[in-house]
């Protein structure tokens, strides 16, 4: 999963989408069907928004990880194996290696 949700367009597209879904449908299944049709393009307008605002939290919330990430990694990076004891050695491999992997699941999630 590359980006998580486009929130100007994949929306919108959702939306506009459904729409066009449901009043074919609306033209197919005839008059007597207008209640539902209507009820039915509500909800799939409020999931639409609720799509839109969940993926602006969510990019929010990463991007405001990722700072703290990187500095954390810059000074982990910087510390030098050598001069370290052989527990402390080990705790910072394990600390690089943990850092590695989470810069890898940000960089999937965006």
């Amino acid at each position: 999963m590359k980006k998580i949700f486009s929130i100007k367009i994949s929306g919108y597209v959702i939306s506009i989408l459904s729409i066009i879904a449901i009043g074919s449908s609306y033209f197919l299944m005839g008059d007597r069907s207008f209640y539902m049709v209507r009820g039915s393009i509500i909800a799939f307008l409020v999931a639409a928004v609720i799509l839109e605002y969940m993926s602006y939290r969510i990019r929010n919330i990463i991007d405001y990880f990722r700072n703290p990430l990187t500095i954390v990694m810059g000074v982990a990076d910087s510390l030098k194996i050598d001069d370290l004891p052989t527990g402390q050695r080990e705790q910072l491999l394990f600390l690089r290696k943990t850092l590695d992997n989470m810069e890898k699941m940000y960089n999937e999630l965006t």
